[in-house]
């Protein structure tokens, strides 16, 4: 204590040390949790575009299954109209084929972006 129950100098140069040192303490704290956030942010923002871009590639594949699968099934009404013979190898051949379409277009149903 200084005079008249003062605080000393001394004193207060010794509490300003301690609250200095302190606050580069926490300045320092703080820019460790702002980096971090910032690492945090741009990882989040590679997600969000890795998203973007794969739910765009299976937008395109639903679109590319679903432009086959019709084509597919426009090839095997021509198989099916031109058997006139009725063979029965022909016949399987075009319904096993219509499952294996009707299955593709099942699991591209699956997939919703």
């Amino acid at each position: 204590m200084g005079l008249f129950g003062l605080e000393s100098e001394s004193d207060a140069a010794s509490r300003y040390a301690v609250l200095t040192n302190q606050l580069g303490a926490l300045t320092k704290d703080v820019g460790a949790i702002v980096g971090s956030q910032s690492i945090q942010i741009d990882t989040l923002r590679k997600i969000m575009t890795d998203i973007e871009n794969l739910t765009a590639a299976v937008t395109g594949l639903q679109t590319a299954s679903a432009a086959a699968a019709s084509a597919i099934e426009t090839e095997l009404a021509k198989i099916a109209a031109a058997n006139t013979g009725n063979d029965p190898a022909s016949a399987a051949a075009v319904t096993s084929s219509q499952g294996v379409t009707a299955a593709l277009t099942a699991e591209a149903a699956k997939v919703t972006p």
